[in-house]
């Protein structure tokens, strides 16, 4: 048995995460963006972009549950909240694509997602005086396996103009906010070099159309499992 680790290691979830899903979609002849957002991640609150081609979601990453309270720290985040509580639609919107993720060391190491909103805009993040709901909705919680299939069947995530509506929303609440995102991408095709850049993700998704996954050889052993 090993021992415990003593240090944070939420950039290794992600990508670790980051990687199961690209191997999945692989293995189903799909393609799959996942990509850090960088210093955007102050506006955004969130680590990374998600896409399967058809919808875009972002993700929040923590290292173990009890480093979610840390997002107490970030004011904007307690702005939103208290404007998800007023705008319904918005609310929708948000827990369609917006989430936040961290893992649970049990025997094999597994990661836990659920709609940010749920699991931070409470009063135990909080405190009690700002109006918020008092505990995590904790039911919709879901393991990694479950949301990877979720996700690549296209039922998490928004189309890209609501999502990009949802960003420009998100913007809002961040003085320097431009309302649009910047991404650096590995180039996914057969031995290719260098990075690819969109200046936005109308630019990713023009991208994405105009470049399908490579056809799954026949006889190729099927995608990895991540089942006990």
């Amino acid at each position: 048995m090993t021992s415990p680790l003593k240090r944070k290691h939420e950039l290794s979830v992600m990508n670790v995460f980051m990687s199961r899903l690209k191997k999945t979609a692989e293995s189903e002849g799909k393609r799959f963006i996942g990509a850090p957002l960088d210093g955007q991640d102050a506006c955004l609150g969130a680590d990374c972009l998600m896409s399967e081609g058809s919808r875009f979601a972002m993700a929040e990453f923590k290292y173990e549950e009890s480093d979610i309270r840390s997002e107490n720290r970030k004011s904007r985040r307690l702005a939103m909240c208290k404007a998800l509580r007023r705008e319904e639609t918005r609310l929708g919107e948000h827990l369609a694509c917006h989430l936040i993720a961290w893992s649970i060391p049990d025997e094999k190491r597994t990661i836990v997602l659920n709609g940010y909103a749920h699991e931070v805009c409470n009063a135990e993040i909080w405190g009690e005086q700002n109006g918020l709901d008092d505990k995590a909705f904790l039911d919709p919680r879901c393991k990694d396996q479950s949301f990877v299939y979720d996700f690549l069947s296209g039922n998490i995530g928004l189309e890209l103009e609501e999502f990009e509506a949802y960003v420009s929303w998100l913007s809002d609440f961040e003085e320097s906010g431009t309302g649009s995102i910047e991404l650096i991408i590995e180039n996914p095709e057969e031995d290719a070099i260098g990075a690819l850049e969109f200046a936005s993700l109308s630019e990713l998704k023009r991208w994405m159309d105009n470049n399908p996954p490579w056809p799954i050889p026949p006889g190729s052993a099927p995608g990895p499992s991540f089942g006990p």
